[in-house]
């Protein structure tokens, strides 16, 4: 991301991530990263899923996603111990597993399409116990197999309508062997993916053994240097996995097809684009003229509008209420900057034409996208000259608020928060 990220090591690509699974979610996501957290917890700890949430189900989520939402906060608290830690991502590392394994088998019964070999699936299917995959497979299925016999004669198998998505099968092994490619899919992407997200949290190198399991996409490899050598196999919380079913099953059974569900977005993971600015600066500024600061209800002195939503607010410090007392280092812009843009957020100073980039603590001043007819800027008004949108500022803008290389440009200079004012003062002499 290229931007400074407080008490995280600059460069480091996890820590961006884990930072952003941490802050980069406003209200509603938060929500949501707590009832899936609270659902893996269940999942083990209720014979029935009984809840009742307008959420899609854990199955048709996006497992590595899941993991690191619930994972992040602990990964990088200093409150956390070392072993507590360790502990707590290895339970959610087993219940994800048995997640995987279980959207396996919901895979198989989603594609096929006649009814009779799935039937005969259901009743009799065997995995054996040749190998790890196999063997957490048989664990897993003969906990669904009861749950699928009982709701066999409520629901509609194949589970989606769409003919091009499903798989011919002919016989039971057809359908066996492909639960277990769909097992060996899914749990070689989230394994890899937790395996690494571990490595690059503890800052340790690869080894030459585990460089060799892991281009090799040795699955078993991969898990046993996740749980150790004994750790046991993928479906030790094996109960987890009726749990999980339910949950889409219950969907089913209330009238709500696979292809609805299937297209519900969890996570709004669109990047937050900058507002569309008009092409006058005069129709921007007359339209903010005289409007209240969202914090204190106040026309702000030096007005600061939050380019990704909108908010109008003060630069200066602002008090909500008598009774509400901000801390003497804290502006509500800063407080804006976490709640809004999860930490990092773009302003336009309406005073100046200035934008500036607050990121947690430190700001800079990116320059403007407002000109003049000559192509001349007009930091602070001074001039009073009609300024007009430029399409290749904004254009630049947009692009490196998308990249966020904020940190590559030489001509931009981070200060501290505190300075933001005296630094949009002074922004005229320094074009």
């Amino acid at each position: 991301m290229g931007l400074p990220l407080p008490s995280f090591t600059k460069g480091s690509v996890s820590e961006h991530i884990l930072s952003g699974a941490i802050t980069l979610s406003l209200s509603p996501d938060q929500d949501q990263i707590l009832t899936h957290f609270n659902w893996l917890m269940d999942s083990f700890s209720k014979a029935n899923y009984d809840g009742d949430s307008e959420m899609p189900p854990l199955l048709i989520c996006d497992y590595q996603s899941v993991y690191l939402r619930c994972v992040a906060l602990p990964l990088v608290d200093e409150r956390f111990v070392d072993d507590d830690r360790k502990a707590y991502c290895l339970l959610l590392y087993r219940v994800m597993t048995t997640l995987c394994l279980t959207r396996a088998f919901q895979n198989t019964l989603s594609k096929a399409s006649l009814t009779s070999p799935i039937n005969e699936f259901i009743e009799h299917a065997d995995f054996g116990s040749n190998d790890l995959i196999s063997q957490s497979l048989q664990k897993v299925f003969q906990i669904l197999r009861p749950l699928l016999l009982e709701v066999k004669g409520r629901i509609t198998f194949p589970l989606t309508k769409f003919s091009k998505d499903r798989q011919g099968f002919c016989s039971v092994q057809e359908m066996i062997d492909f639960t277990k490619k769909q097992a060996e899919y899914i749990l070689s992407h989230f394994l890899k993916f937790v395996f690494m997200l571990n490595k690059e949290v503890t800052k340790t190198d690869l080894t030459v053994d585990e460089k060799y399991t892991f281009q090799m996409n040795d699955i078993i490899g991969i898990h046993e240097m996740i749980v150790g050598k004994n750790g046991g196999d993928f479906a030790v919380m094996a109960s987890s996995s009726r749990y999980f079913l339910e949950q889409l099953i219950l969907c089913l059974i209330n009238g709500e097809s696979i292809s609805e569900i299937l297209t519900t977005e969890t996570f709004n993971w669109r990047y937050r684009q900058l507002l569309n600015l008009p092409k006058e600066y005069d129709k921007l500024f007359s339209a903010f003229f005289g409007q209240k600061c969202e914090n204190c209800r106040r026309p702000p002195k030096h007005q600061m509008l939050c380019l990704l939503c909108g908010s109008l607010m003060c630069l200066n410090r602002c008090s909500e209420g008598s009774d509400d007392r901000s801390s003497e280092t804290e502006t509500y812009v800063e407080r804006h900057t976490i709640s809004c843009g999860a930490g990092c957020c773009c302003y336009l100073s309406l005073n100046s034409t200035m934008i500036v980039i607050n990121y947690y603590r430190v700001a800079v001043l990116w320059g403007t996208v407002y000109m003049d007819s000559h192509g001349e800027e007009d930091r602070n008004l001074i001039r009073g000259k009609p300024l007009f949108l430029s399409e290749n500022r904004i254009k630049q803008l947009q692009r490196c608020w998308t990249t966020q290389d904020l940190e590559n440009r030489s001509n931009l200079r981070w200060f501290s928060l505190d300075q933001l004012s005296l630094a949009l003062k002074q922004s005229h002499h320094n074009i």
